[in-house]
C-alpha cells in the first residue's frame, strides 16, 4: 500500500513543480510514493485523483498514509478525502511564503496535521510547524562545470564570471535586494570588466510593471 501521496494538480511547470519533483524523486528510494496529478520530471507515473482515492488505504504498518500538499488546491482536496470520506490520511503541508495568508488558506493551514516551512521566518506566518526544512540542490544534478570559463562564455552574456540571480522576478523573491546589491557593489564591476550582472526567471505582466520601476 502507498505510505506516501505527493499531490501536482498544476499544469504548468513552476518553482512549486520543481521543489515537489526533487522532494519525490529522493523519497521514492525509501518510502512506497505515489504522485497524483500531472506527471513531473523523473518521478513515478501520476495517478488520478479518483485512482488516489480508490488506493487511499492504511499502509501496511502504518495508521495512515501521508498526503503531502503544497497549494490551497490541494489542501482542499485532500482535507475533503480525510474529513469526509474518512480516509486513513495525515496532511503536511509545506510553506515557503514569508507573509500571512488571507482568510480561507488561514483555516486550511489551521487543519493541516502538521506544517514544514522552508526557513525560520516562514515558519513566523503559520501554525503546526513540525520542521524547519530549507530547500536543497539536487548534487547530483547541479554541480560546478569541469571547465567554467567555457560554459560561462557560452551564453554570449560577455566577461569572464557572473554574480546572479536566478528565480521568479518579484518583490517577495528577493529581484530588488540582488539589484540593490548590484548598484551598491558596481565600483567592482568599473574596476574589473571581467564581471557581468545577471537576473534570470520568469515574470508576469504585473511583475514587469514592478521591474520597469
Amino acid at each position: 500500500m502507498t505510505e506516501l501521496f505527493v499531490t501536482n494538480f498544476n499544469p504548468n511547470f513552476t518553482g512549486v513543480s520543481a521543489t515537489a519533483a526533487g522532494v519525490l524523486r529522493a523519497q521514492v528510494r525509501t518510502v512506497d510514493a505515489a504522485l497524483v496529478g500531472h506527471p513531473l520530471p523523473g518521478c513515478p507515473d501520476p495517478m488520478t485523483g479518483r485512482m488516489a482515492v480508490r488506493t487511499a488505504h492504511k499502509p501496511a504498518g502504518h495508521p495512515f498514509a501521508i498526503w503531502h500538499r503544497r497549494t490551497f488546491p490541494e489542501m482542499r482536496t485532500a482535507t475533503w478525502l480525510r474529513d469526509v470520506l474518512r480516509k486513513p490520511a495525515k496532511i503536511v503541508f509545506t510553506s515557503s511564503a514569508r507573509r500571512h495568508h488571507s482568510a480561507i488558506p488561514r483555516r486550511l493551514v489551521a487543519r493541516m496535521d502538521a506544517v514544514i516551512a522552508t526557513t525560520e521566518d516562514a515558519a513566523k506566518y503559520v501554525p503546526n510547524v513540525r520542521a524547519v526544512v530549507p530547500h536543497g540542490v539536487d548534487t547530483a544534478r547541479f554541480a560546478p562545470a569541469h571547465t567554467r570559463a567555457a560554459t560561462w562564455a557560452k551564453p554570449g552574456f560577455g566577461g569572464t564570471r557572473g554574480i546572479a540571480r536566478v528565480g521568479r522576478v518579484r518583490p517577495e523573491k528577493g529581484t530588488d535586494m540582488f539589484v540593490d546589491a548590484m548598484i551598491a557593489a558596481r565600483h567592482i564591476a568599473v574596476q574589473n570588466c571581467s564581471v557581468t550582472q545577471r537576473a534570470a526567471g520568469a515574470i508576469t505582466v504585473y511583475e514587469d510593471l514592478w521591474a520597469g520601476r
